[in-house]
């Protein structure tokens, strides 16, 4: 087994400015959302929602001129029980069939074919498949595509099948799953004007910038906003988090005021038109600390890393002032799952006084957990009540934690740090701010049982 290394360092940056220009291809253009399928870019996949009627309407685009496939799967990724469409185009006629697989062979044709071909075109060595389908085929072959990760699955071939009932099977190298958000993916970014710039943190928008080779490393990163009395001589420090090394200053804000936070598999963040987060005012911060977690399970020597964020700035401000409230449960070596348990519910709960009179706007959630994790859910409690949850992810994947951005906003009134570790913790964005940042418990009880049954 390899050695598992972890660690976690912070440095303290200035903002330094920059100018940004943006350019969209047709297909980019034409849809919301987009995500790479895998890491040589040869399957895209392209999408657009409407909720009104509830449906998706999908592109995908490989690089082949065979068959290529596109499936929804029953939540882990796998060719079992995914529901599943392929097409090809052979002589200039195009071909698009809906099928289902019950285990690793060939996916048997739907007697109820629920998914409307748009189009299907082949040109310059790509096959571009365009189609449709409900959000929700009441049809027991077809998987529902639900808010929350989803996970996808494709594979494609370079020959078209001689029949239709005879397609060649696809290499392990064509083959492949992504997490994505189809559902909460937020609203389409917005186009940036030309006066629009941007700063890095690097040694109203957010984006990862992962240094190339670096992205099975980078697990997440975190920026925290610093005291306006945070020494001077302190602004170079690069060290190791936690540690006992690190200069009192920059633990203070290690961990404290959390201004953004990206996970792996995660992609960028915008604000909603009228939210954005301040800066340049009085007491917006002016020194932040850039916390970057890293994974190293296969022990890699030698390697520099340059990652960070890219936030871009307006000189237009927005009508609400936009923070991040970090909640959960208290990560330390107490938060334990028991051995051979198969579900282990852990509870981190923020109360009514600390939330009261703090009334605000969710609108959009990041979720923290770790391996063994495989569902979370925001809940709130009013007056003894349960109302509606704020988000819910019941196919939560370690290696895909992105902003899951809420249908509507919800208005809130009264009320280990490995990789191998557990922690249980969500980020909620929300407007307009107020002096309330972290909002976390620990559930002494029930630790105590469990110290209780296993160790005693």
């Amino acid at each position: 087994m390899g050695k598992m290394l972890f660690s976690a360092l912070s440095a303290i940056f200035l903002l330094h400015i920059f100018l940004v220009h943006a350019v969209a291809a047709d297909l980019l253009s034409a849809h919301r959302f987009f995500a790479s399928l895998d890491e040589d870019q040869s399957v895209k996949l392209y999408w657009n929602v409407t909720t009104t009627d509830k449906e998706i309407f999908f592109t995908v685009e490989a690089k082949t001129t065979g068959w290529i496939g596109f499936g929804i799967s029953s939540g882990q990724g796998k060719m079992q029980g995914a529901d599943i469409v392929i097409g090809w185009v052979k002589d200039g006629v195009p071909y698009f069939q809906d099928r289902h697989a019950d285990g690793h062979f060939m996916p048997k044709t739907d007697s109820q074919q629920d998914y409307e071909l748009i189009s299907l075109t082949e040109e310059n060595g790509k096959t571009v498949m365009k189609f449709k389908r409900k959000f929700d085929t009441c049809d027991a072959d077809d998987n529902k595509i639900e808010p929350g990760t989803t996970k996808v699955i494709y594979a494609y071939h370079p020959s078209d099948p001689s029949t239709e009932r005879s397609i060649p099977q696809h290499s392990p190298v064509n083959r492949g799953a992504r997490s994505v958000l189809l559902l909460n993916s937020g609203k389409k970014r917005p186009a940036l004007p030309p006066g629009t710039k941007y700063f890095d943190l690097v040694h109203n928008k957010m984006d990862p910038v992962i240094q190339a080779g670096h992205e099975g490393v980078v697990h997440h990163i975190l920026v925290y906003e610093c005291t306006d009395d945070y020494p001077d001589h302190h602004l170079n420090y690069t060290g190791r988090c936690y540690s006992p090394d690190m200069p009192p200053p920059a633990a203070k804000c290690t961990g404290a005021t959390t201004i953004a936070a990206w996970a792996i598999g995660g992609n960028g963040f915008s604000y909603p038109e009228h939210v954005g987060f301040p800066i340049g005012t009085p007491d917006s911060p002016k020194v932040v600390i850039l916390e970057i977690h890293y994974d190293n399970p296969m022990g890699k020597q030698g390697m520099i890393d340059s990652s960070g964020l890219r936030f871009y700035y307006t000189k237009q401000l927005r009508k609400y002032d936009a923070g991040v409230l970090h909640v959960g449960a208290f990560v330390d070596y107490r938060l334990m799952i028991p051995p051979k348990e198969t579900n282990w519910e852990i509870n981190g709960f923020c109360s009514e006084e600390c939330t009261r009179e703090k009334k605000k706007l969710t609108f959009t959630t990041l979720y923290t957990s770790e391996k063994p994790s495989h569902k979370a859910v925001v809940r709130r409690i009013r007056n003894g009540v349960e109302l509606s949850e704020i988000a819910r992810d019941d196919h939560y994947d370690f290696n895909f934690q992105e902003y899951l951005m809420l249908e509507n906003e919800i208005h809130i009134a009264s009320g280990g740090l490995g990789t191998t570790d557990e922690m249980c913790l969500a980020f909620l964005i929300y407007y307009p701010k107020v002096n309330f940042s972290k909002c976390i418990s620990r559930e002494g009880q029930a630790w105590k049982k469990w110290d209780d049954k296993y160790v005693k």
